[in-house]
């Protein structure tokens, strides 16, 4: 009986070892942003594409203050939020950046300096939202037939190389941790440039559609599961569409920066 007791319970730990390779590890990610992370819910579509492609479990926190760029959540909740971020071993921290801030600013350099002293071992990923106009100066229309549409495509004089020079000049800092910056901006730009994929809004702010943030949380999933400086590998499915696009965005955007 004992014996039969024991083979049962060695039959189980055998199981439960298996099912915790399979299910893989537990990681952490903090999102730090205003209404267009919060809108239609970035956090929720990242997470059910991440549950598709990868093996570990990610448990997600919001901080997500409308109206909120990040340097104005600094000035309002500086405190809050370097106790959120030290409550808790974070695998990675997602920032918005409404736009890009100028070489010349250095708040946002000394906001980061801020949040990756108070991590360890951590991915920090800021996010660049709009392409050329920030909220509120972003012009919108909308068109009874096909919804809401913004002039974020016009009037542009932000290139690839500024965008890469602005990116360079607050990453290029020494951080304990690693800090990118991605361009989904630019990518924007170039879906709708090479693609005629539109990402649109649902209002006259300009707040991504569900399918412009199932774009974006596949945008940053694929800088997640690829290292910095190595973009070109798709460890995501290959022949996807998005996978595709990525790719070709890449080449693009490093083409034209070295130009």
């Amino acid at each position: 009986m004992i014996s039969g007791l024991i083979r049962v319970f060695l039959a189980l730990l055998i199981i439960l070892g298996v099912q915790t390779r399979v299910l893989g590890q537990t990681k952490h990610c903090l999102f730090i942003g205003d209404s267009y992370f919060s809108h239609n819910d970035l956090s929720k579509e990242f997470l059910a594409i991440w549950n598709d492609e990868v093996s570990d479990t990610l448990l997600i926190t919001n901080h997500n203050r409308d109206g909120a760029t990040i340097i104005s959540q600094w000035r309002q909740y500086s405190d809050e939020l370097l106790q959120l971020i030290s409550s808790q071993k974070w695998d990675y921290v997602i920032i918005e950046l409404p736009r890009l801030a100028t070489p010349q600013d250095s708040s946002l350099v000394q906001i980061l300096r801020k949040i990756d002293s108070s991590l360890n071992n951590c991915r920090i990923i800021c996010i660049t939202m709009d392409f050329c106009n920030s909220f509120p100066e972003m012009a919108c229309i909308r068109d009874p037939a096909e919804g809401v549409k913004c002039n974020e495509y016009l009037n542009c004089k932000e290139k690839s190389t500024q965008v890469r020079a602005t990116s360079d000049s607050i990453v290029n800092q020494n951080y304990k941790n690693s800090i990118q910056i991605i361009p989904f901006s630019q990518y924007k730009y170039f879906l709708y440039d090479q693609y005629s994929i539109e990402l649109g809004s649902d209002d006259d702010y300009g707040h991504p559609s569900p399918f412009s943030q199932s774009v974006l949380a596949r945008f940053l999933l694929f800088h997640i599961m690829n290292h910095p400086g190595q973009v070109d590998i798709i460890k995501t499915n290959k022949e996807s569409s998005e996978a595709i696009h990525i790719s070709s965005f890449y080449s693009a955007y490093t083409n034209e920066s070295n130009n």
